[in-house]
């Protein structure tokens, strides 16, 4: 049985096409066929399977059998170039020079960019007009020699549209000789065809298995294809033919690193940078890789080197400015990328870079400007097109109905990418249990595996099997507990979006759970495949994704009221008293008694990043302190870290006439040490637009409540749902003038504050908030309920 006919469900032509593609490339012909026919007995016009079908004849010599399917492909999708391609060169073959004509002005005249016929076919040039090349078409066929030279003189101009159809007329020729499958798998490759070259690669290796550099085109067309082990297979053996590869041996550390295998990445690195010429890729993945080890000034100090020997690469230039960023020298990365842009203006990788820094900076005006100047460079880039999204949450200075176009505009790309969609799924119709997909690249330390722990330790047995998707490899503690509540651990690192939507479609899953949106390491592309019958958008993201493929968004009457549905393509499932369920600290410390007691003035404090503080925060922040004279500013983020940051800060900070001998800076710190940190603060302010989420919950826990401001959007009512969930419904503001007021109120309520400080961790550990059981019988029974409406519409239930 074949993966296109396994569990019973319907036959998946598209599937068993590639599975024949795969047998033919393993020498298995007969399989090949009897595939490709079981697909034209299912789908008579499929033209894919027509076309692979016509090759396999065709290499067989079989001209007379090749025909009928090269035309039927044809015929279904005329405006496909190589099923043309291969129409013209085998009517040529067939001696039907007129017919291979034909097709040929019939290819331009839908638009087709045609090399010349001769080209095609093989032919000797000469003659004017197209009348000769019809006489040439039918004529002597070029020598092996002379078609070998105008492929070696088409691959020294760079002229790989011509290289192709050369290659092709000298493998049916002569399909023994390795020169021309390595010719048409480079051409492939140079064409961003990578998945077309591999077979033709494969076949000049299995002719001649001692050409090195044959091995390098396929491990660099199977990196790029995420074949990850092939390509580790396909470097090693360039080295064993030519150790002193430095550009393979560096090719083979950039495949062991995205493996996760940083041990032996790195000699296979640092030998490569004993070759001569040192490869630039070499100095830049051991910067990396020293980056990943935390010795930043090392990893400065060799993209430093890698850029004066390539001042051209964009990658090395995004990579050392990020570092520089990172080690508070924002002024020197700023200066870099700028002269970059100026020679490369559509880089979308410095451009990322140089947004970091303005948000870093509150130059939030600037970080859009820059965001929207790279879309304009870059209009159908995904990644660009989701960063300007995730900053949308940030600034006022953007519409909701903006932030909701520019999400659809990405929803729309996506879709465009996503070529095939499944229609049809291998979930069991009838389940007992649901199976729910969990995709996510936080499964781990941080924000959302704190949410998710809580919540999955109650949620097993409840009729629910639960399957994680993890989208990069890294992990700790938390993954560890995290995968002891899941059925199954699917990884996803190193599979490209189809292949991943396949996986999970394979999988049987019932509903599948996006837990990223468009924050890092998502793999929200993948969801436009329709991998499940339903799938969802929850927790790690805060407004609508702009995907039609997602069916439902979760959220609660608080953070998500009706009035703001608009926002959302999604349909919105409210739960019953919030959407988030935080797990508690693990750790023992104690709720400090109120520092205001002891130093007789109220501490307020901010734990957010630095870009959630807008000049509007600040603004309203300087009221704060002019109405409490003799209150403290506490504010710890990572980019106080730096130096850099600090000053940048503090200049801000004069700006909005706030004094700074009122203020304390600090820089991030270990999780333990971060806790203890809130028993230096009474109360915590909250940023808006862009609100708290687990700094709030974590606040709670150590029993210092949040003045939050209630926005017009989910992130900017977030706050709201998280302390209307903890019980806490007065420290909700509907201005900044109630802002303020209740701030000074709370202040000069010491005592009250007290003993709420007091009793706050028993009080919210019995709230909707940390209640893990209670939300798990929420969620779980709505998932059973989205289940049951989706079976409703198809008709079953």
């Amino acid at each position: 049985m074949t993966h296109a006919e396994s569990k019973g469900a319907s036959f998946d032509a598209d599937l068993a096409v590639r599975e024949a593609v795969m047998a033919h490339q393993s020498g298995d012909r007969a399989r090949a066929r009897e595939l490709l026919a079981r697909v034209l007995e299912v789908n008579p016009d499929h033209c894919d399977a027509h076309h692979n079908l016509g090759i396999l004849f065709a290499l067989e010599g079989a001209m007379e059998k090749s025909l009928p399917h090269f035309f039927a492909a044809w015929k279904n999708n005329p405006g496909h170039r190589q099923y043309g391609l291969s129409l013209i060169r085998a009517l040529a073959r067939s001696g039907r020079a007129d017919e291979a004509v034909s097709v040929h002005r019939d290819g331009i005249a839908r638009g087709l960019s045609w090399p010349p016929l001769d080209m095609i076919v093989g032919a000797r040039g000469g003659g004017d007009g197209e009348r000769p090349a019809v006489k040439s078409v039918g004529g002597p066929r070029s020598s092996r020699d002379e078609l070998r030279s105008r492929i070696i003189a088409a691959i020294e101009a760079g002229d790989w549209s011509r290289v192709e159809p050369l290659a092709q007329s000298f493998t049916q020729d002569f399909g023994d000789a390795a020169f021309g499958w390595k010719a048409l798998g480079i051409a492939y490759w140079k064409t961003d065809r990578s998945s077309e070259a591999l077979p033709a690669l494969r076949a000049a290796i299995e002719r001649d298995p001692g050409d090195w550099n044959t091995y390098a085109a396929l491990g660099r067309a199977c990196f790029k294809t995420n074949l990850l082990a092939e390509a580790e297979n396909a470097f090693r053996a360039t080295i064993r033919l030519n150790p002193d590869a430095g550009e393979e041996l560096a090719h083979l550390g950039n495949v062991l690193l995205t493996l996760n295998r940083d041990e032996d990445a790195e000699p296979v690195l640092k030998r490569a940078l004993n070759c001569k010429p040192v490869p630039v890729m070499g100095l830049s993945l051991l910067a990396q890789l020293r980056e990943r080890q935390g010795k930043l000034d090392d990893a400065i100090r060799l993209f430093r080197k890698a850029l004066a020997r390539d001042d051209s690469n964009a990658a090395v230039r995004a990579n050392l400015a990020e570092g520089l960023r990172r080690s508070g020298s924002s002024k020197e990365a700023e200066s870099l990328l700028r002269k970059g842009l100026l020679a490369d203006p559509g880089s979308s990788l410095l451009w990322h870079v140089l947004c970091r820094i303005y948000s870093d900076q509150g130059r939030l005006d600037e970080a859009e400007a820059a965001h929207r100047e790279n879309l304009r460079h870059n209009p159908n880039d995904l990644v660009s097109l989701g960063n300007l999204l995730f900053f949308n949450n940030y600034t006022t200075g953007t519409s909701a109905r903006k932030c909701v176009e520019d999400a659809i505009d990405w929803g729309r790309a996506a879709q465009a990418c996503a070529q095939n969609p499944f229609t049809a799924w291998e979930a069991d119709r009838a389940p007992e249990r649901l199976k729910v997909g969990l995709v996510s690249g936080d499964f781990r330390r941080h924000p959302v595996g704190f949410f998710l722990e809580n919540f999955l330790s109650h949620a097993s047995g409840k009729g629910i099997e639960w399957v994680a998707y993890p989208t990069i490899p890294d992990s700790d503690d938390l993954t560890a507990r995290l995968r002891a509540n899941m059925s199954s651990w699917r990884p996803l690192t190193g599979l490209d979006d189809r292949a991943a939507a396949q996986l999970i479609h394979e999988d049987g899953v019932h509903v599948l759970i996006d837990l990223a949106g468009h924050t890092a390491f998502n793999r929200l592309a993948m969801f436009a495949y329709r991998p499940a019958p339903i799938q969802v958008s929850w927790l790690g993201y805060f407004a609508t994704t702009g995907l039609d493929a997602i069916d439902y968004f979760v959220a609660d009457p608080v953070s998500l009221p009706e009035c703001i549905e608009e926002q959302f393509v999604e349909e919105i499932w409210r739960l019953p008293e919030t959407r988030l369920c935080f797990t508690p600290p693990d750790t023992d410390l104690p709720v400090e008694t109120l520092p205001a007691l002891r130093r007789g003035h109220a501490t307020l404090g901010c734990v957010q990043n630095v870009a959630k503080l807008n000049d509007g925060v600040l603004s309203v922040w300087a009221k704060v302190l002019e109405s409490i004279p003799s209150a403290r500013l506490r504010i710890q983020n990572e980019a106080l870290s730096r130096a850099d940051g600090r000053a940048s800060f503090r200049a801000r900070l004069i700006e909005h006439g706030i004094d700074q001998g009122r203020v304390d800076l600090h820089g991030s710190m270990p999780r333990e040490a971060y806790l203890k940190a809130f028993g230096e603060i009474d109360i915590l302010l909250d940023t808006f637009p862009y609100c708290g989420g687990t700094t709030t919950c974590e606040a709670l826990w150590m029993g210092v409540p949040t003045v939050t401001l209630a926005g017009n959007a989910l992130i900017s009512r977030q706050g709201a749902g998280l302390m209307s969930a903890a019980g806490l419904e007065d420290w909700i503001c509907v201005d900044e003038d109630d802002y303020v007021q209740k701030t000074v109120e709370f202040c000069s309520s010491i005592e009250q504050l007290a003993e709420l400080r007091a009793s706050l961790r028993d009080h919210v550990m019995h709230s909707p908030l940390f209640d893990g059981r209670l939300f798990a019988e929420h969620f779980t029974a709505a998932l059973w309920e989205m289940w049951r409406n989706f079976d409703r519409a198809r008709g079953v239930g």
